[in-house]
């Protein structure tokens, strides 16, 4: 390809862009008109609830985090549990590899 050819494919690229470009920005501000009319049709109904006292949303917080808490011990104990596992059954592998000779000839 000459340096007409490259210049050619680059100004076609640029356009290219230019045209996707445009398009996102169109269905963006189509998918931004659809949420908003969404929210302004129920957003009538979330400013009507009742409102929660400072000590019960406190009380809210503190049992989401609590319940957090416990999800992330319970995922680290089983993760350590796991590993341990498998530590074990690698290590009891390679000892029964060794005491049947199996790495007879190999010297470490």
């Amino acid at each position: 390809m000459s340096f007409a050819g490259h210049v050619l494919d680059m100004i076609s690229r640029f356009q290219y862009n230019e045209y996707l470009r445009k398009r996102r920005r169109e269905r963006y501000r189509v998918i931004r008109d659809r949420y908003l009319e969404e929210v302004n049709i129920y957003h009538g109904e979330l400013t009507n609830r009742p409102a929660i006292s400072k000590e019960e949303m406190e009380q809210i917080k503190e049992k989401i985090r609590t319940s957090l808490i416990n999800e992330r011990k319970a995922a680290v104990t089983k993760s350590i549990i796991a590993t341990f596992i498998v530590v074990f059954a690698i290590s009891y592998f390679i000892y029964y590899l060794i005491s049947n000779g199996a790495f007879e000839g190999f010297y470490f």
